[in-house]
């Protein structure tokens, strides 16, 4: 880690530090990867390629011009160390633990390290954007973080609960298919 006079002495001189007001923990890698993205929009927003990585990895810059070179100019590059077949840890180390609630299935779909991955330039901008300009449905709560209790007319109208059990998610699905008749006001 650097001392804070030497981290300011960099940032004065090379203007290569990026900062924010928030901790830099595990928890809060999804922070940090929203403002990568927000710096790539502001700050570079013509850069042909946008590598994440982590500052405990070395990289052999050669080697990565040379990968980037070859690489098609499709606005749709996106690549890594892929990790497939990953179970989800329900152990005791906090860092990589994920209780069933968060994660259900016991493997997670195939995406790209954290370690590094590398992405096209104009994907990261539309990455960003759609980061900023998430769609809140109007009128009427549909998306439900919490579990609320079953009613035919406000189960009929939503679109998703989060924190049910399977054994509650079929009972909710079959009251649904069999009560169409139920009129709603």
């Amino acid at each position: 880690m650097l001392s804070t006079d030497t981290s300011e002495d960099e940032s004065i001189l090379y203007g290569d530090i990026i900062c924010q007001d928030f901790m830099d923990t595990y928890d809060n890698l999804t922070l940090k990867t929203i403002m990568v993205f927000r710096w790539v929009s502001e700050c570079c927003s013509n850069a042909r390629f946008l590598m994440k990585t982590d500052a405990d990895v070395f990289i052999n810059t050669a080697n990565l011009v040379k990968f980037l070179l070859k690489l098609n100019s499709s606005e749709s590059v996106f690549t890594g160390y892929p990790l497939t077949d990953n179970f989800a840890y329900r152990g005791f180390h906090k860092k990589m633990y994920i209780s069933q609630p968060e994660w259900i299935f016991g493997v997670y779909p195939l995406y790209c390290s954290g370690l590094g991955y590398i992405l096209h330039g104009k994907l990261a901008l539309r990455i960003y954007e759609m980061m900023m300009n998430i769609t809140i449905p109007e009128g009427k709560q549909q998306f439900f973080l919490y579990k609320i209790n079953f009613h035919i007319c406000k189960y009929r109208d939503l679109i998703v609960v989060h924190g049910l059990t399977s054994s509650e998610i079929v009972q909710f699905w079959q009251d649904l298919s069999s009560n169409t008749s139920v009129t709603c006001l």
